[in-house]
């Protein structure tokens, strides 16, 4: 049986969670990076679980520390670049686990379109 997967857009993180992820992407990320050079950046992963997305961030960031971060940090700053793209928040926070990651499918929201 399949399994099921569920679009970025159907409310997959919480405003609270990101909130933290504010927070975090201040302290660990805006020495290298600004909120705004991010805005649009979903469009490049269109298609692909959110685990492709939090994966590379994992891997590569902080730039003095990659991997430095706990997975819950992690998924929280991820939670603040969709909040800052539009994408809707829910009822749940957005977990860590891989397997949940890979069940989610990163869509821009409707009202910001693909070029």
């Amino acid at each position: 049986m399949p399994r099921q997967t569920r679009s970025l857009n159907g409310g997959v993180y919480t405003r609270e969670q990101a909130d933290r992820g504010a927070k975090l992407y201040k302290r660990f990320c805006s020495e290298c990076h600004q909120p705004d050079e991010f805005k649009g950046y979903l469009r490049r992963w269109v298609g692909l679980p959110v685990s492709y997305l939090y994966d590379s961030v994992r891997s590569t960031m902080p730039q003095d520390n990659p991997g430095g971060l706990s997975r819950k940090r992690y998924a929280d700053v991820l939670t603040y670049l969709f909040a800052i793209n539009g994408v809707p928040t829910g009822e749940q926070e957005m977990g860590a686990e891989v397997a949940l990651l890979d069940d989610i499918t990163i869509e821009v929201p409707a009202d910001e379109g693909l070029p």
